[in-house]
């Protein structure tokens, strides 16, 4: 997987992670739970992220994007299950 945030739903995406962050429930019918601890936040803004599967044959798909309101400085966004 790969994660992208930006600061508007049509803004600049910025690539968050260096390295593909490996599926863990690879052919599951339920998937996993993931986390990504995003420290670069500005409270009072809004954030949106988008989730971007690749597969085994390098073929990537976007998701999202999901809006988070930053009221403090810790927040959970929960992005759709992509189940292939």
């Amino acid at each position: 997987f790969h994660l992208y945030r930006s600061e508007s739903p049509n803004g600049l995406l910025l690539h968050l992670n260096e390295a593909l962050i490996p599926g863990q429930a690879t052919g599951s019918p339920v998937g996993a739970a993931y986390a990504w601890l995003d420290e670069d936040l500005v409270p009072g803004r809004e954030y949106y992220y988008w989730l971007e599967e690749v597969d085994t044959h390098g073929r990537a798909t976007r998701h999202g994007p999901a809006k988070a309101a930053v009221a403090s400085r810790i927040f959970t966004v929960h992005l759709p299950l992509a189940l292939r």
